[in-house]
Formats: C-alpha cells, structure tokens, sequence
C-alpha cells in the first residue's frame, strides 16, 4: 500500500484579525522546523506581511478584498493566480469564514485539499454563557490540530508563543499593550475602561 507523500507547498489562508495573524507564526515557525522542505505561502493582507519576513520558506501573497479580490469573482482570480505561480500541494483554511470558504470551493475544483479549522463556535458560546467552565484549546492548539490533518505531526509547546519580547521601562517595569477597539463588540475593552 503507498503512503500518501507529504504536500510541499501549501497555503495558509488567515486575512485577519491582527492577533490570529500573529498566532500563526509561532505554529509555522514550529512546523518548519520539522518540516524544513515545506513551503509556505501565506494569504493575509499586506499590512500583515511583516509578521512573516524573517522566516525564509515563507511567502506572502497580499490579499486585497476590497478591490482586486472582491466578490466571488475576484476570489476566483485570487485562486487562479496562486496556481497559474506556483504548486500548490494543499490549503489550510485557519480562517473559516465565508470567503475562505469559497476560496476553498475554488482550490478543490483544481483537485487541491483543503483542511479547515474547527473554531469551537458552539462551545465558545457555551463558555461565554456560563454553561461549560472548562478551559478551551488556545488559538494555536487549533491551528496545529488543522495542520495535523494534512499530514504534519509537530511538537508546539506554549513557551513559543512568545513572538515578541516583553518590553521593560528604565526601572524595570513591564509594559503592556491594550488594543480597545475589536471588530466584534464582545471583544471590546473600550475606553470607559
């Protein structure tokens, strides 16, 4: 029986929020440590590109949703140009939202697999209404189960999630960074508080 080869070049599809986006680094980081011949093109936006430029077998392709990539039509094109560039083994959707979900729809009319993420809608909700009060899998626990369907077993502890150095004032004291303002308003801090 032939074992199914390990995809080489695939595409990892995160367009926001800024937070989710940072999470994928370290999980990526710590797949191509295993896998040092894989290569990975990112679909984010390019505000995002940064995050990802000082990891060599990572690409990013600028995503642009507002304009060339809008609509059904545009992520068609979106899809198009990826595979008329380059090989593409597999996808990994750890976005799971309408457009990836047709972008995906596209990428599997080539015959490329798509791996989507399980966010835990349902038991996020139960979380947040009080009905379960066990501690959900992190972010980055989700994207590797998600690359573990596509083939690719890793060890990622959570002493990686640290992608950024904490910053320190002259007398030693830590900083930290409160962004108020999320896209969904259960996320928000707000400047009352």
């Amino acid at each position: 029986m032939h074992r199914k080869a390990e995809p080489k070049n695939i595409v990892i599809i995160r367009f926001s929020a800024m937070g989710d986006v940072v999470l994928t680094v370290p999980v990526i980081k710590s797949l191509l440590q295993k896998y040092p011949d894989v290569q990975v093109t990112v679909l984010t936006r390019p505000f995002f590109q940064p995050f990802f430029q000082n990891i060599p077998q990572v690409t990013c392709f600028p995503v642009d949703l507002k304009e060339k990539h809008k609509g059904i039509s545009g992520l068609k094109k979106l899809v198009t140009e990826l595979t008329t560039t380059q090989k593409v083994d597999a996808v990994i959707d750890l976005h799971s939202v309408l457009r990836s979900w047709v972008l995906g729809f596209f990428f599997r009319i080539k015959g490329i697999p798509v791996y989507r993420i399980d966010k835990g809608r349902k038991e996020k909700q139960k979380f947040v209404s009080q009905k379960i009060l066990q501690a959900l899998p992190h972010t980055t626990e989700r994207y590797q189960k998600t690359l573990q369907k596509a083939g690719f077993n890793f060890p990622f502890g959570k002493e990686l999630l640290s992608v950024f150095k904490p910053l320190h004032t002259a007398d030693n004291l830590l900083k930290i960074g409160i962004a108020p303002f999320a896209a969904h308003q259960s996320k928000q801090w707000g400047t009352s508080k």
